[in-house]
């Protein structure tokens, strides 16, 4: 599982760019190909790369380490700050794209706090079983991995206090999030996660699954 790559579309107009152009006169597509192979590797890294690292960029691409270098240093397409490179383009993109983050997780989370779960009503046993098949079929369709047989599960689910049943309901669109792109022989059996009860577990989220488009 790669937790901290994520998809990101290109300028379709930087082709014109006066500083691309400048670079292109020089290095023709070869430096174009050059300038994106590095904005990805700045991106994979954060925004900030070493620039001793030049060389082995370079043997990468299989060009010269004059090449990477030119494209680096001449044409103000990056910036130098002491001993690392940067784009202040892709340091916007990145920081648009984490407040865009931000700002979906706590819509969200509001979305969920008006909104919460239904709760198996306090009347007869009919009722509240009713009431508990449909938060199961809600965890089922939720939960990331179908593996084990769905009746076994929802007879440990049938079994489970309200207050459980609320902190499951809870804990799935976290937990689905956790484990997007997950190999499925590393994400238990609904059955095993009932019976662990591993809803109760710290829920940890990578900072950069998921991730819409950056450039």
């Amino acid at each position: 599982m790669k937790a901290n790559t994520f998809y990101f579309t290109h300028d379709y107009t930087s082709n014109t760019d006066p500083k691309i152009i400048t670079m292109r006169m020089q290095f023709a597509m070869e430096g174009y190909g050059c300038y994106w192979y590095l904005i990805e590797k700045l991106a994979e890294a954060g925004g900030y790369l070493p620039l001793d690292t030049l060389g082995f960029h370079a043997s990468q691409m299989a060009v010269e380490k004059a090449t990477v270098e030119a494209i680096v240093k001449n044409f103000d397409l990056f910036i130098i700050k002491e001993d690392t490179f940067f784009s202040v383009r892709l340091l916007d993109h990145i920081k648009l794209r984490e407040k865009l983050r931000e700002a979906g997780r706590k819509g969200a989370e509001k979305r969920w706090i008006d909104s919460p779960p239904s709760k198996p009503p306090n009347g007869n046993k009919k009722k509240v079983n009713e009431e508990k098949e449909k938060l199961f079929d809600t965890f089922w369709s939720l939960y990331p991995r179908k593996g084990s047989p769905k009746k076994k599960a929802k007879e440990k689910f049938m079994k489970l206090s309200e207050k459980d049943i609320e902190a499951i309901i809870s804990a799935m669109p976290k937990f689905a999030q956790s484990v997007k792109g997950t190999d499925n022989n590393f994400i238990p059996h609904p059955t095993t996660w009932l019976n662990q009860e591993r809803w109760k577990d710290e829920i940890v989220t990578g900072t950069n699954k998921n991730s819409s488009a950056l450039w």
